[in-house]
C-alpha cells in the first residue's frame, strides 16, 4: 500500500480539480457549440472531480491489482460522492449544478446509471494510467517549491470558496424569495380561479332561470303569432277566391273587347283598302294623262329645236361662203374645221337626247300601265 502525506493528497485534489474543470468545460462546450465555464468557483477548478479522484484513489488502494474491483469500487464511491454533494448543494444553495433528469435510470436528476458506469471507467483509467504520471510530476517538485505553491493555491482556493459561497448564498436567498413570491402568486391565482368558478356556477344558475323565463315568453308569443297567422291566412284565402272570380270576369271582358276591336279593325281596314284602291286607280289615270301631255309637249319642243338648228346651220353655211369669197384663208380654215363640225356634233347630240327622252317617256308610260294592270289584278 502506498502512503501519501496530507499535503500530497491536497496537491492531488488541486490537480484533479483542474483536470476535471478542463474535461467538464470542454465536453459541455462541444455539446453547446459555445464556450461554457463550468463549476461553482471562479477558479478553473471543479472540487467534485478533485474529491472524487482523491476518494477513489484512497478506497482503491487495497485492490489496485484487480481491474474489476477497481472499476466497481470506483464507480460506487464516485456515485455516492456525487449524490451527497448534489443533495447538499441543492439543500444549501437551492439550485442544481447538474441535472441527469433526461437520462435513463436517474435518481432526482443527481445520479444516473450512465454516469456511474462512466465513473468506473474513469477510475480504472485514473488508477492504472493517469495517476502514475501525476505522482511523477508532484514528486518532482522540490519540497520548498511544493509547499509554497500548495500554500498559494490553498489561500486562493479558500478565498474563492468564501466568495463563491457568499454569492451562492445570496443567489439562494434570491431564488428562495422568487420561489416564495411564485408560491404566493400561485395561491392568489388559485383563489381567483376558485372565485371565478363560484361566480361561474352562480351565473349559470341565473342563466338557466332567465332562459326558462325567456323560453316560456317565446312560446306564448309563438302561439299568439300562429293564431294571427291562421287568421290572416283565412282572410287571404277568402280575398284570393274573390279576386279569382274578379279576374275571370276581367279576363272575359277583355276577350270580348278584343274580339269586338278585332272585328271593327277588320271593317276599318277593308274600308281603307277600298279607298286606297280607288285612289290608286285615280292616280294612275291622272299620271297616264300627264305623261301623254308631257310626251306631246316634248314632241313639239323637239320640232322647234330642230327648226332652230336648221336655221343656225343655214346661217353658218351662208357666213362660211361669204368669208371664203373674201379670201380670208384663216377664217376659211376655221370655218372648214370648226363651225361645220360643231354644228354636226350639236345636231347629233340633240337628236340623241331627243331619242333618249322619247324612249324614257315611253318606258314611264308603259311602267304606269303595268302597275295599273297589276293593281287591277290584285283587287
Amino acid at each position: 500500500m502506498i502512503n501519501y502525506s496530507i499535503f500530497q493528497w491536497l496537491m492531488f485534489f488541486y490537480v484533479y480539480s483542474f483536470a476535471g474543470w478542463i474535461w467538464e468545460s470542454g465536453y459541455v462546450s462541444v455539446l453547446k457549440k459555445r464556450w461554457v465555464n463550468r463549476g461553482f468557483l471562479h477558479l478553473p477548478m471543479l472540487p467534485l472531480y478533485g474529491s472524487g479522484a482523491v476518494l477513489v484513489l484512497f478506497i482503491t488502494l487495497p485492490v489496485r491489482s484487480s481491474v474489476s474491483l477497481t472499476y466497481l469500487i470506483g464507480a460506487l464511491g464516485a456515485t455516492i460522492l456525487e449524490l451527497a454533494v448534489g443533495l447538499g448543494m441543492e439543500a444549501l444553495y437551492k439550485i442544481k449544478y447538474w441535472d441527469y433528469s433526461k437520462e435513463k435510470f436517474n435518481y432526482k436528476g443527481i445520479i444516473c446509471l450512465k454516469s456511474t458506469l462512466f465513473w468506473g471507467v474513469l477510475t480504472v483509467v485514473l488508477v492504472k494510467y493517469v495517476h502514475r504520471w501525476v505522482e511523477i510530476v508532484v514528486f518532482a517538485f522540490p519540497s520548498l517549491v511544493f509547499y509554497v505553491v500548495e500554500l498559494v493555491i490553498s489561500l486562493v482556493f479558500v478565498y474563492d470558496i468564501i466568495v463563491s459561497n457568499r454569492e451562492a448564498i445570496q443567489l439562494a436567498r434570491i431564488l428562495t424569495a422568487i420561489e416564495t413570491a411564485r408560491e404566493e402568486v400561485q395561491e392568489k391565482i388559485q383563489k381567483l380561479e376558485e372565485e371565478l368558478e363560484e361566480q361561474k356556477i352562480i351565473l349559470e344558475g341565473r342563466w338557466e332561470e332567465q332562459r326558462t323565463i325567456l323560453g316560456e315568453k317565446l312560446e306564448e308569443q309563438r302561439t299568439i303569432l300562429e293564431e294571427k297567422l291562421e287568421e290572416q291566412k283565412t282572410i287571404l284565402e277568402e280575398n284570393l277566391e274573390s279576386m279569382g272570380a274578379g279576374v275571370e270576369n276581367i279576363k272575359s271582358n277583355a276577350m270580348n273587347s278584343m274580339t269586338r276591336a278585332k272585328e271593327r279593325l277588320g271593317e276599318s281596314l277593308e274600308a281603307n283598302l277600298s279607298q286606297v284602291r280607288e285612289f290608286a286607280v285615280e292616280m294612275s289615270d291622272s299620271a297616264e294623262l300627264r305623261l301623254d301631255d308631257m310626251y306631246e309637249k316634248a314632241e313639239e319642243r323637239s320640232r322647234q329645236l330642230k327648226q332652230q338648228i336648221d336655221q343656225h346651220h343655214q346661217a353658218y353655211e351662208e357666213k362660211r361662203e361669204e368669208l371664203m369669197s373674201r379670201g380670208q384663208l384663216l377664217a376659211k380654215g376655221m370655218l372648214m374645221r370648226n363651225p361645220t363640225a360643231h354644228s354636226e356634233r350639236y345636231a347629233e347630240t340633240f337628236y340623241d337626247l331627243k331619242n333618249r327622252t322619247l324612249q324614257w317617256m315611253k318606258d314611264k308610260k308603259q311602267g304606269a300601265r303595268n302597275k295599273k294592270q297589276d293593281k287591277g289584278k290584285t283587287s
